[in-house]
């Protein structure tokens, strides 16, 4: 892709920074995964206690790649997903992640006026949540990132 993108490996090198610097809000990863397992707990009776997952392996599990399938209507929402996971986990405040992406050349929030409209389109998939196809899980994810990404209303 040729710049400016909406993710970006600089993207990546910064959550590996924000993790071995201990700024990755990891607490607030596991807290995402614990709301997409209470379905497979209450089927199952037994969950995975989420403090003791690996750094990585939260990240691992959160951040997915884009499917190319177009039959399946999730895929087309990963990147926004992914941007959002981004913006709510690279340090407690989301406007920390929210400026280095208006610093970093190579993402659109660099281009002045650009407004990325993360939380709106998180409210917009919540509503929508359903219809295309997501589990009450990933539903009640999107609600925890909308709500952690109020600050950025508007921008």
């Amino acid at each position: 892709f040729a710049p400016p993108v909406p993710i970006s490996m600089s993207v990546l090198a910064y959550l590996e920074s924000a993790r071995i610097n201990g700024t990755l809000d990891l607490s607030f990863g596991r807290q995402l995964l614990r709301s997409l397992e209470i379905d497979a707990v209450a089927e199952q009776g037994a969950g995975r206690d989420m403090k003791d997952l690996p750094e990585n392996e939260v990240l691992g599990r959160l951040i997915s790649g884009i499917g190319l399938n177009e039959d399946d209507k999730r895929d087309s929402f990963q990147s926004i997903l992914n941007l959002a996971l981004f913006l709510a986990i690279a340090n407690e405040d989301p406007m920390v992640g929210y400026q280095f992406l208006k610093e970093n050349r190579l993402s659109f929030f660099s281009i002045p006026g650009f407004k990325g409209e993360v939380y709106e389109t998180m409210g917009i998939l919540l509503d929508r949540a359903k219809p295309l196809g997501y589990s009450d899980g990933e539903k009640r994810m999107f609600q925890l990132l909308r709500d952690r990404l109020q600050i950025l209303e508007g921008k």
